[in-house]
């Protein structure tokens, strides 16, 4: 996409009807820090999020010693390297040169929740690297980092779409460019269990449907159509599951497994979904791996795994297994799962 955009020697205007908001319904809004909780918009860029590491110390003055920052998207080098918070101030004039440049690795970068500000704040451990959501002010910061780091000639437009914006040309032509294989997609999403990579795909398919991008229609649209058949009706407000307020069954999830087993090629769902050892599986199911395919899901004090297991006589089982409300290490918990689902393999 970066190399077709470079390419153009015209002006680029970058527009989406996109009217959902940057965080979805129920999230947590202290998470707003943390890598899992990304925001949504039109137009992502970098998985809309800022990678802070550190490439050496500047002790060029022991009370003014910095870290040389590598950041990426560069843009925001600015926004890190002019902030530095009393916390860090203190760190740093402690000790002698040595222990001013172990000192100083102590810290964590924590963003401010409703700029890109980074600030500096002591830590327990030697910072090494990190990744923070960034603020995408709709598709504002797209344009700035296209701008700044890619030295494209690109403007932010308005909404192409007469019936909610009046005044829109008439006379535009559209051509559709896919860049990639949808699998080549699914596959990272499924594995990493990628909440960002789950709420721009709804979004894109909100975009097909509609016209416009809604996480709130296009769910209200799919529990009217295509799943209109689930046989207890769940409560569904985002793509990744980071809301509490979702709450589906197990009975639900099994009609959904059992309704892509009919509409999609088993071979392709094997392809797609994590077996024993790989992705969120890679610490469970290693002994006979390839007898399951499966999706976890977790949340603190909750955690799931729904999927397709073959039994050691060749049935193929559709299962759901949901965890709540526990307050031991989830760990002990998947444990119990992977015990329970290898007692079903071995006797059915």
């Amino acid at each position: 996409v970066l190399d077709f955009l470079k390419a153009q020697h015209k002006s680029i205007y970058l527009s989406g009807n996109y009217i959902d908001s940057a965080l979805g319904y129920g999230w947590a809004w202290d998470d707003y820090n943390d890598d899992y909780m990304v925001e949504r918009n039109a137009f992502p860029i970098y998985g809309n999020t800022i990678k802070v590491g550190i490439s050496g110390y500047d002790f060029a003055d022991r009370r003014t010693s910095k870290p040389i920052w590598n950041l990426t998207p560069h843009y925001f080098v600015n926004d890190i390297d002019s902030i530095f918070t009393a916390d860090y101030k203190t760190i740093a004039l402690t000790g002698d040169a040595d222990n001013v440049k172990l000192n100083t690795q102590k810290f964590v970068v924590i963003r401010n929740r409703t700029s890109n500000k980074l600030n500096l704040r002591q830590g327990t451990t030697v910072f090494n690297k990190t990744e923070i959501p960034f603020v995408t002010n709709v598709n504002k910061t797209t344009v700035e980092i296209l701008k700044n780091d890619f030295q494209l000639n690109i403007t932010e437009g308005r909404l192409l779409d007469e019936s909610l914006y009046p005044g829109t040309p008439a006379n535009l032509r559209w051509h559709k460019i896919k860049s990639q294989p949808a699998d080549s997609l699914f596959k990272p999403m499924m594995h990493r269990s990628d909440n960002f990579f789950a709420e721009q795909t709804l979004l894109m398919v909100s975009n097909e449907y509609l016209g416009y991008m809604s996480t709130e229609k296009i769910i209200e649209t799919l529990l009217n159509a295509d799943l209109k058949d689930v046989p207890q009706k769940p409560k569904w407000v985002d793509a990744s599951g980071l809301s509490r307020y979702n709450l589906f069954t197990p009975q639900s999830f099994v009609y959904i497994l059992t309704k892509m087993k009919k509409e999609f090629a088993w071979e392709r769902l094997k392809t797609i979904l994590a077996t024993g050892g790989t992705g969120t599986l890679s610490s469970y199911y290693k002994k006979d791996s390839g007898y399951i395919y499966a999706k976890t899901g977790t949340l603190s004090n909750n955690c799931a795994l729904s999927g397709y297991l073959i039994t050691k006589k060749g049935k193929l089982l559709i299962f759901s297994v949901l965890n709540n409300n526990y307050i031991t290490n989830a760990v002990l918990v998947r444990k119990a799962v992977e015990h329970f689902l290898l007692t079903i393999r071995e006797n059915y």
